[in-house]
């Protein structure tokens, strides 16, 4: 999410401090009636349709870490000021969010200062329309299995450094449509195997096993 918060002036700040308020009183009952989320494997399913900009994305970490609870967090229905989904430094619950679904807006995934650093057990990020994954975007997330992307290859540059410990099996599933396997290949720069259901394993992501399938398989 670009930091594009207005500032200076009352009356936006009062706007901005309504906003607050607004998004807390939307994200929490939400989050505390939903099922599950006292285990990393069962997080609590939470959806939510809010304005992530002036503040709305670190109320919902904000929320999600005062709850104790883990959760699966979709955002594909929110809103945000820009294109870019960039987490920020101040993600106080990133800890907690096994899986992420980025807002259907967003068409760049932020990884400059290894921007996903915190959600050190995420094991699944979506994002219907991306089209860049900034480079090191992964750095840290240890946990991660599963990366869906669109059709259209995004620009990517050592996007998976980092992913792996000696507590995973290292390996990432990268999810893309049917019939959009061959595009990756050629964009990423790796070849084709004659691996099943047109799968493609690739060694050497910095230690990480990066297989390419299609979502319908």
């Amino acid at each position: 999410m670009s930091d594009r918060r207005t500032r200076g002036g009352n009356k936006a700040s009062d706007t901005n401090a309504k906003q607050v308020v607004s998004d807390t009183l939307q994200v929490c009952p939400p989050l505390a009636n939903a099922q599950g989320g006292w285990s990393a494997a069962n997080p609590a399913q939470l959806a939510l349709n809010v304005n992530l900009a002036n503040g709305g994305w670190e109320v919902i970490l904000a929320v999600i870490h005062e709850a104790g609870k883990y959760v699966s967090l979709d955002l594909s229905a929110c809103a945000m000021d820009g294109t870019e989904f960039d987490p920020g430094s101040g993600n106080n619950g990133a800890y907690k969010v096994t899986a992420l679904v980025l807002p259907n807006t967003a068409t760049s995934i932020e990884g400059k200062y290894w921007a996903y650093n915190g959600f050190t057990i995420l094991a699944s990020i979506s994002g219907s329309g991306i089209e860049t994954v900034g480079e090191e975007a992964f750095y840290r997330c240890v946990r991660l299995a599963s990366v869906s992307l669109p059709a259209a290859p995004p620009a990517i540059s050592n996007i998976f450094y980092y992913t792996y410990d000696f507590r995973n099996t290292s390996r990432v599933i990268v999810s893309v449509p049917t019939g959009a396997v061959p595009a990756y290949t050629s964009k990423w720069g790796v070849s084709a195997t004659t691996a099943a259901n047109s799968a493609l394993d690739v060694y050497g992501y910095d230690h990480v096993a990066v297989t390419i399938t299609d979502a319908a398989e």
